[in-house]
């Protein structure tokens, strides 16, 4: 609604998303290879890309003009300025991260206790369980499963209606949290 209405606005989108992979994935070699240095925070690499992207929402009334009746679903395409950050820092933290968790949930598994759901879905996802019979005699990471999430460790993206300035767009976003 927000880009409907042209209100300017500066948000965080996962790095999961299908639309944001392919970008991540163009501009991966010149953002891990020192790209454009961001200058407000000097442990981060910036670009920006602008794209015309299509927003769908559910229509509040009937129009005639449009022929689409209330509760139609409208599709807007607009203009948004999609900036994409990395951090070798922010990339070490997250396999940091994740290799706690993966050792966390594999000391569970190895001494026999409850896993919770998340665990659960961790430990399906990312490890490969040898069994000799009902006992546990080995853990590896699944390397696919880890490459994959891997891959997208350390990015950063925001979608900026208005701000079109890499550096301008992260420090709006960062000063959000003061405001």
């Amino acid at each position: 609604m927000m880009i409907k209405n042209s209100y300017p606005i500066i948000m965080h989108i996962p790095t999961d998303t299908k639309w944001t992979q392919p970008l991540i994935n163009e501009y991966r070699d010149k953002l891990m290879n020192g790209g454009e240095i961001i200058h407000c925070a000097s442990k981060f690499s910036g670009v920006t890309v602008m794209q015309i992207h299509d927003f769908a929402y559910e229509r509040q009334r009937a129009s005639k003009k449009s022929g689409l009746e209330k509760g139609d679903t409208e599709i807007l395409s607009r203009r948004v300025y999609v900036h994409i950050y990395f951090s070798s820092l922010k990339k070490a933290e997250e396999d940091i991260k994740f290799r706690m968790q993966f050792d966390a949930v594999k000391s569970d598994l190895l001494s026999g206790a409850y896993l919770t759901p998340e665990d659960q879905r961790f430990a399906d996802q990312y490890m490969e369980i040898s069994y000799w019979g009902e006992r546990i005699t080995g853990i590896e990471v699944k390397k696919k499963a880890y490459e994959k999430r891997g891959r997208y460790h350390g990015f950063i993206i925001l979608v900026a209606s208005k701000e079109k300035d890499t550096n301008r767009a992260l420090e709006k976003y960062r000063s959000q949290e003061y405001v």
